[in-house]
């Protein structure tokens, strides 16, 4: 679903990644925590929207923060108590 809105709109980029992976899990996508190398260095005028467990949040929150967006009204959050998923969602 996400990689055919991003055929239909060129500003919507999807970049899957795991956190974690078995060795014999096979995977040719990003691992690790890799949001901060896809963002822009200023995110004045920006939005986030992001989803996940807390601790997940917290460590894209510092992120955005560091990246000079402001907390209020500007980050949308989502918690879930259990998981191991995060959706992140940037606008401009």
């Amino acid at each position: 679903m996400f990689q055919e809105l991003s055929t239909k709109h060129p500003h919507f980029k999807v970049i899957n990644a795991l956190s974690e992976m078995k060795d014999n899990e096979p995977w040719d996508g990003e691992t690790g925590f890799s949001v901060d190398k896809y963002l822009p260095d200023d995110l004045r005028g920006h939005q986030a929207f992001l989803c996940g467990p807390p601790p997940m949040i917290d460590a894209v929150t510092e992120v955005l923060l560091d990246k000079n967006l402001k907390p209020e009204p500007y980050i949308y959050r989502i918690l879930r108590k259990t998981g191991h998923g995060m959706g992140f969602f940037l606008t401009q």
